[in-house]
């Protein structure tokens, strides 16, 4: 299992607040208004220093603090860089929907796997309530 686990990634939030959605945590934490189920939208993508076959990265959800469904649901995108020298550049997305309680919060945070080494070019986080 992967331990590796960083902070929650930054984004640069614009007008996501609307409806009454907050952002923390310098741009890295979307709290809820209101409870229901919310559509939440993510991607990443970047440049790698190191490529080996057993290296990659996963993109993860949290809720509250705590992966989102579960860590190694299977609902998190991994992306494994390969044995290629020149593949240098990595796009990691996802989309999920999420059962949230008033006031509850989201963050996406990314994991390295082994020894991978990367960096972060974009990326995107949204959250919208459905109905």
């Amino acid at each position: 299992s992967d331990t590796q686990e960083n902070d929650p990634l930054h984004f640069d939030h614009v007008s996501i607040n609307q409806g009454g959605m907050t952002i923390s945590n310098n741009n890295a934490r979307i709290k809820v208004p209101v409870s229901g189920i919310y559509l939440v939208s993510y991607m990443i993508s970047g440049t790698c220093t190191s490529t080996d076959d057993d290296d990659g990265i996963e993109l993860n959800l949290r809720k509250n603090g705590s992966e989102y469904p579960a860590a190694n649901s299977r609902a998190e995108p991994v992306f494994n860089f390969g044995m290629t020298s020149n593949q240098s550049e990595f796009f990691c997305n996802n989309t999920i929907l999420v059962q949230c309680a008033k006031d509850d919060y989201l963050e996406v945070a990314l994991s390295n796997i082994d020894g991978s080494d990367g960096t972060i070019n974009r990326g995107v986080f949204n959250v919208m309530l459905m109905g």
